[in-house]
């Protein structure tokens, strides 16, 4: 569809206009010439041939500049801008909220989580508590180092005035998803990934199907992050995203299921 409206706006040129009228002006005579009483049969096929070769050029003319589209569009998938593939987070907003809206399974790895409960999961399982859908949940573990290198590069995304550091309020965050929302599984991890990363439906290949990263900025909060976005395709890049969550969540080392402290572990 970006093809076709690509084209078409390039045939609305200023410099496309005479092979546009060319082409509609001898349509058009072809049609009425037959009916035209008054010109003799010689001179209609004069007229007629000459409509074709005005017809043919400005044909030749769209042609030549629709190739030209083509081949620029061609070149920009092969080469992409990187200006017209990253953009903040924000402008991402409303149509993550559409897809989570309609997601048949969820992964999501971010560093504390919070950001996307506060924006996005917390108003859908209110709004769909009794939808049950596979979630797959993966953040930093709150007895990691990894916990000090967020401290030194971001801007806090909301303060918990009840928590008196950003560990406490990494726990009460995981102890609430545990224990009030029975997510599971949920796990964390020793490791501060250089990207946050929600995958939908990636077990599905449809038009739901997406995966946003969301890359680390020093001090750039949630909504002002450069963030990309990646749909199944002829590449391989959608499902080599999501063999990188997999390889995280499955490591022995790197991962572990949270529990609640106070909870039995057996």
């Amino acid at each position: 569809m970006n093809w076709i409206k690509a084209i078409i706006e390039d045939w609305k040129k200023p410099d496309n206009a005479p092979a546009i009228v060319a082409i509609v002006v001898s349509v058009a005579f072809a049609f009425i010439a037959p009916f035209l009483s008054f010109i003799k049969t010689d001179q209609k096929i004069v007229f007629l041939c000459s409509g074709i070769l005005l017809a043919l050029s400005g044909v030749t003319k769209l042609l030549l500049s629709t190739h030209n589209v083509i081949r620029c569009l061609q070149e920009r998938l092969e080469h992409p801008d990187i200006d017209e593939n990253i953009r903040p987070f924000n402008d991402f907003h409303e149509e993550i909220l559409d897809r989570i809206e309609h997601a048949d399974e969820i992964w999501l790895l971010s560093r504390t989580g919070r950001g996307w409960w506060k924006y996005y999961f917390e108003e859908f399982f209110g709004r769909n508590g009794n939808k049950k859908i596979p979630l797959r949940f993966l953040f930093i573990d709150p007895d990691s180092p990894a916990v000090n290198m967020i401290k030194e590069g971001s801007v806090p995304e909301w303060e918990d005035p009840n928590c008196y550091s950003l560990e406490n309020s990494m726990r009460n965050f995981l102890d609430m998803l545990k224990r009030n929302m029975r997510i599971t599984p949920l796990k964390v991890m020793n490791y501060l990934p250089p990207w946050t990363m929600l995958i939908i439906n990636p077990n599905k290949r449809n038009k739901h199907s997406a995966i946003y990263v969301e890359l680390g900025r020093y001090g750039a909060d949630h909504l002002n992050r450069d963030t990309f976005k990646i749909r199944p395709g002829v590449s391989s890049t959608f499902d080599r995203y999501i063999q990188e969550y997999q390889n995280i969540w499955d490591h022995p080392r790197l991962t572990r299921e949270y529990f609640i402290a106070d909870d039995e572990v057996e």
